[in-house]
């Protein structure tokens, strides 16, 4: 099955909480976001993005590269049906929520289909849903910080592209590894056995990936990703502390990842927690979001 995210703009809270609207909404996707997309996802749905024509307005062009995303069959503009934004809502919507609650709609709109597994994929450092579309499920969250090289802006697409179709296999071995890393443990009669084979998969892969990499002439920035799945993992909490320390010494067994810059600031992070969640979206998601973001180290 294809596996899809949908991405959108980003809302940070001036007071770091999740109440009110108080903050900065960024339409732009970074172009080293947008890269990390293509690479590690068969496809992007960027509707949200293009509420009241953002990409040509007086804010700014946003994002002129997803028309050729869309040209190639990697992106879609596939907007959800009228007013489910408002139905998620509960009310009608200030024109400042709609890119908001579009990205929550076509969730829900593209999750419907038996063709392709879709994801939120934010590039601030916590999920951020509105507050009348969402309820709160303990979530696990698998992170590794600063550990992904990805082309830079100043790469041209058509070169990530190239590298895309021609690394395709070393790009979803990683993905698929992180993705089933929840599910592996959970399902496994020795959890901390399992985990152990985790690890060394994810350590491969990882060294597989930062050697590919370098084709790229050293024109990367190291990112952070957080996978978010509702898969509820609490009755494993015991395990947790033990699981960390396992996962964090995988960046000193990739010195490859030392000569590309990563350096002593990459981590891995497990954790649970609870977070605001999609209300109109099943109880158990093992791929419900991505956040990227490399602004603050992992505690």
């Amino acid at each position: 099955m294809r596996r899809g995210v949908v991405v959108g703009p980003t809302f940070i809270h001036s007071s770091g909480t999740q109440e009110g609207y108080h903050g900065d909404l960024h339409y732009k996707l970074g172009l080293d976001s947008l890269r990390f997309a293509v690479l590690f996802w068969d496809i992007i749905d960027f509707s949200a993005l293009e509420n009241f024509m953002m990409r040509d307005s007086f804010l700014g062009p946003s994002n002129p590269e997803l028309d050729l995303l869309k040209a190639e069959g990697l992106a879609i503009n596939d907007k959800p049906p009228a007013g489910l934004d408002v139905e998620l809502a509960g009310r009608g919507l200030y024109i400042q929520e709609i890119p908001l609650y579009s990205q929550l709609a076509s969730l829900v709109h593209l999750n419907k289909s038996n063709d392709c597994e879709w994801s939120l994929f934010q590039t601030q450092s916590e999920v951020f849903i509105p507050k009348e579309a969402s309820i709160i499920r303990a979530t696990t969250e698998f992170s590794l910080f600063n550990m992904l090289p990805i082309p830079a802006s100043v790469v041209p697409l058509e070169d990530v592209l190239s590298f895309r179709e021609k690394r395709q296999p070393e790009l979803l071995a990683l993905r698929d590894v992180i993705d089933s890393f929840t599910a592996r443990i959970c399902s496994a009669e020795d959890m901390v056995k399992e985990a152990e084979k985790v690890k060394s998969t994810l350590e491969r892969e990882l060294e597989n990936y930062s050697k590919v990499v370098k084709e790229l002439d050293q024109n990367v920035v190291f990112k952070s990703i957080t996978k978010v799945a509702t898969d509820e993992f609490v009755a494993l909490s015991g395990l947790l502390g033990a699981l960390t320390t396992l996962f964090t010494g995988i960046p000193a067994s990739i010195p490859s990842m030392l000569t590309l810059g990563a350096g002593a600031a990459a981590s891995v992070k497990l954790a649970i927690k609870d977070t605001p969640t999609c209300a109109q979206l099943p109880d158990s998601l093992k791929n419900y979001a991505y956040l990227l973001s490399a602004q603050r180290e992992l505690v």
